[in-house]
């Protein structure tokens, strides 16, 4: 990826999420390119917290972290995390129920344009209380209710996913109300 290629991920950035430089006052703080021009990181930083957008070739990684988060592609630090997936906080967020099928369903791939919009539109609503989590005054408060979210999802999933597999063949991968025989 050439830094070309850095700035247009930047632009796309900037907008599809207008939202966070108008609302929030982010500001641009780090543009890299990884070694091999195959990855490309933006760093964005407000007042209360930073964001992190990694566009590796066709793939579209957002983290948010604190005001001490690293600079950087590395998620931890010395085993201190200071990089968590946005996607994921926003499900803790919402208190999104687990359900296997919506893991296992087919999905179409999005180009990055199409995944830059559709998480924008998605966070854009809850976002406020998004990054509430990462002000240096709350960060500390939510870590443990969130560890024990996490280790609930993980249980969940594989209650869910060994019940998935007991199921018959043809009904695996239907919603759970839906009537197979309907299809």
């Amino acid at each position: 990826m050439t830094s070309i290629e850095c700035a247009e991920f930047l632009e796309r950035i900037r907008r599809y999420w207008t939202f966070l430089f108008e609302q929030y006052g982010f500001v641009v703080i780090r543009e890299a390119e990884a070694p091999g021009g195959s990855r490309c990181l933006i760093v964005l930083e407000s007042p209360v917290c930073r964001l992190r957008f990694i566009q590796n070739r066709w793939d579209l990684y957002v983290d948010i972290g604190t005001l001490a988060a690293p600079i950087d592609w590395e998620d931890s630090v010395q085993g201190i995390k200071y990089w968590y997936s946005i996607g994921e906080i926003f499900v803790f967020v919402k208190k999104t129920p687990f359900r296997i099928e919506d893991l296992l369903q087919e999905k179409p791939l999005l180009n990055i344009d199409q995944q830059l919009c559709e998480l924008s539109r998605e966070l854009q609503p809850v976002f406020g209380e998004v990054i509430h989590l990462f002000r240096e005054d709350t960060f500390g408060q939510w870590q443990d209710e969130y560890k024990k979210w996490r280790d609930e999802r993980e249980r969940e999933f594989e209650q869910q996913y060994k019940e998935w597999e007991r199921k018959p063949r043809e009904h695996r991968l239907s919603a759970p109300d839906e009537d197979i025989s309907e299809r």
